[in-house]
């Protein structure tokens, strides 16, 4: 038995073994809810989904300004933020992670100390904006 079906199995044997009295909560968190496998979701196990929709442009902003605090950025980084916000609708926290890292490193590729300058992200959209998949 591989580790991932033997670690699948020792979590179902687990909940299965809490008590509805016990005052034990288990959460979890997915971005691809539809390959859940149908044990895992059944009633008794995990039987409430609570959907989380992608953040608003202010949303985006907040999660960038984490994301970026120890990014050094050339130029007004809220300014940054609001940019990338803008052309970002529909990523969520991991695709705006990516983004600031992918920016990270096409910055040291091209031998720059700043990750972000505005000019960058018009000019490689292409690259900095994919969603991950």
């Amino acid at each position: 038995m591989s580790n991932v079906v033997g670690s699948w199995v020792q979590l179902l044997t687990e909940m299965d073994g809490f008590d509805s009295e016990t005052g034990v909560l288990v959460l979890a968190a997915t971005n691809r809810p539809e390959v859940l496998d149908p044990a895992l979701t059944r009633p008794g196990r995990i039987s409430r989904r609570v959907n989380v929709e992608a953040p608003d442009f202010a949303g985006r902003q907040q999660v960038l300004a984490v994301h970026m605090r120890y990014t050094p950025v050339e130029g007004d980084a809220s300014t940054i933020r609001a940019v990338v916000a803008s052309l970002t609708p529909g990523f969520v926290g991991a695709d705006l992670a990516n983004v600031v890292n992918e920016a990270a490193l096409l910055a040291a590729r091209q031998g720059k100390v700043t990750a972000y300058t505005i000019y960058q992200h018009h000019m490689h959209l292409e690259e900095l904006l994919q969603p991950l998949d």
